[in-house]
């Protein structure tokens, strides 16, 4: 049974899933930083075990989503889809208007499906192209 829980540290299962995923399997150097003290945490887990991961801060005045993190064998499953609507939900009860995230070039259709649009010019972190994304929330 897939399960959302949303932390205020750094837990250790987003941090393990971080590590595997952005370090061993990516090849980044620069993983863990300072907006990790002052970002929400989200972890998905699929019964007890910890699947992925995703994280939430404010800067000024506009939240910033990343870390966006599936383990491999739980990709193509709509685990990241599902997880990252349930931190919206949350950063929107907060207060955000509208949500940006830095996006790998290579997942720019996957969060395009999810309302995001590109608004920034192409640039390397470390050696890998992304590109700036935004998201409006719509008032009810």
């Amino acid at each position: 049974m897939l399960r959302f829980e949303i932390k205020e540290k750094l837990p250790k299962e987003s941090a393990e899933i971080r590590t595997n995923i952005f370090i061993q399997e990516q090849g980044f150097t620069v993983e863990f930083d300072t907006w990790d003290d002052q970002a929400l945490h989200i972890v998905a887990y699929e019964d007890d075990t910890p699947i992925a991961t995703a994280r939430a801060y404010l800067s000024d005045g506009i939240y910033w989503i990343g870390r966006v993190a599936v383990i491999k064998e739980y990709r193509s499953k709509k685990i990241g889809a599902k997880m990252l609507q349930e931190l919206e939900n949350h950063i929107v009860q907060l207060g955000a208007k509208e949500i940006h995230l830095d996006a790998q070039t290579r997942v720019i259709p996957f969060y395009e499906k999810l309302g995001y649009c590109v608004c920034g010019e192409e640039h390397l972190d470390e050696f890998c192209p992304h590109r700036e994304m935004k998201k409006q929330i719509k008032d009810n």
